[in-house]
Parts: structure tokens; C-alpha cells; sequence
């Protein structure tokens, strides 16, 4: 059963990850039904498996929600047999033109910003947005993410959620079309942009088939 959760898109990137955790474990492995605001006594139901789902600065917030929890694990100083089986750590993770290389605010965006009047009122309002700042090409955080990703992908190898697959459109003016040295390689689809990328339609199923498939190949940097 798909679950999804909304997040303050101008919120800074750290509570929304923290806040996405929680979520993470009110769903997996088990359901708390009643956190969840449902109605009734639903059947107990546990998942054997789980896949996280991103686009853009929702990327983000997966690779560190998952950094998170990496960090509660190793404070608690457990073998690494220990972390590599925690279950969110074992997620397979699939991002839909994820933003961790920071945002190009090329294209459309980018004309909004240079068109002369407007272009001010749109940056005097993304400026008051923490998650601008944040999702900048040259922000501190998204290198720590970044870095932090590829160093937790070498020490815990068989922890598969540090490892993501990425998917962009080869259209994509937002958002820099490029994976981490310990992911898959990054896929690229013809014709898509930054928005159409995750969207499926009778003719373009890619997105389906991106989710659903289980095995793909990484890549381990030693």
C-alpha cells in the first residue's frame, strides 16, 4: 500500500527530514493506524519490504531522513551487521530528479528571476524561504548530504538505501541530471522535464516501471 506525506516545501530541509523519519516508522514495518488518523480497527498488516519515493527537494529529504537514522544507529553503538539490517536502512530508494547537486533555477524559473519587476518580488520571496538557501548549487548542507551519503554507502555496504537510483529528464533545467559516485548510474528519459519526469500517462509508463523494479546494478567506490 502506497503511503505519501506533505512537507512545508520553504521549510528548512532538517525538520522535514526529521518529520519524514517519524512518518517512515508510523507506516514501516508495521502501520500505527491510529497515529495515522484512521478510522476503525484495520487489520494488523506488517510489509516485508520498502521503497522510498522522491522528487526534487523531496530527494533531499529522503537521503536525509536516511542520514538520521544512520546517526540515531551508530550512536548507539551497534555492529554493523546491526545497522546494515535496520529496516529503513535496507529501503530501496527511487528519485525522480532529485535536487542533492543543488537547484540551476534555470529555464522558466530563471527567466521569472531575471524578468525585470517580477523577477525581484520572486526572489524576495524564495529569500525568505529556508529551503531556498538550502537547495542552492553552493550550499553547505547539500555538500554535508552529499558527502555523508557517499561516506555511510562505503561503510555500510549492504545497507541498499544509502545507494539510489536516480531517474532525470533529459529536459530537465532545474535541477543538476547527475547521480552520486555510489548509486546507480544515473537514467536519463527523452523528452521529459523536471515536472514531467515523475509523471506516468498512457504513453509514458517509465515511472511505474522505475518504482516497482527491485534489482539494479550499483556502484561501489572503495
Amino acid at each position: 500500500m502506497p503511503f505519501s506525506i506533505l512537507y512545508d516545501s520553504e521549510g528548512q530541509i532538517g525538520p522535514n527530514a526529521a518529520s519524514l523519519l517519524g512518518f517512515i516508522r508510523d507506516v514501516y514495518p508495521v502501520p500505527n493506524w491510529r497515529k495515522l488518523g484512521a478510522d476503525g480497527d484495520l487489520a494488523a498488516r506488517k510489509y516485508r519490504s520498502l521503497i522510498l519515493v522522491g522528487h526534487s527537494e523531496g530527494g533531499v529529504l529522503i537521503r536525509s531522513a536516511i542520514l538520521r537514522r544512520a546517526q540515531e544507529l551508530d550512536a548507539k553503538r551497534l555492529g554493523r551487521g546491526q545497522i546494515e539490517a535496520d529496516p529503513v536502512l535496507n529501503a530501496n530508494v527511487r528519485l525522480f530528479a532529485p535536487a542533492f547537486w543543488g537547484s540551476l533555477l534555470s529555464g522558466y524559473a530563471g527567466l521569472l528571476l531575471r524578468t525585470p519587476g517580477l523577477g525581484y518580488l520572486v526572489e524576495s520571496r524564495l529569500r525568505k524561504a529556508p529551503a531556498y538557501k538550502q537547495l542552492a548549487g553552493d550550499s553547505p548542507l547539500l555538500t554535508e548530504i552529499r558527502n555523508r551519503t557517499v561516506a555511510k554507502a562505503k561503510e555500510y555496504p549492504d545497507a541498499r538505501a544509502f545507494r539510489a537510483r536516480n531517474l532525470f529528464g533529459e529536459d530537465d533545467e532545474i535541477v543538476t541530471a547527475e547521480s552520486l559516485e555510489t548509486d546507480s548510474v544515473a537514467e536519463y528519459e527523452e523528452g521529459q522535464n523536471h515536472v514531467s519526469i515523475c509523471k506516468p500517462t498512457p504513453r509514458y509508463l517509465k515511472p511505474l516501471t522505475f518504482v516497482r523494479e527491485d534489482d539494479y546494478p550499483v556502484a561501489i567506490a572503495s
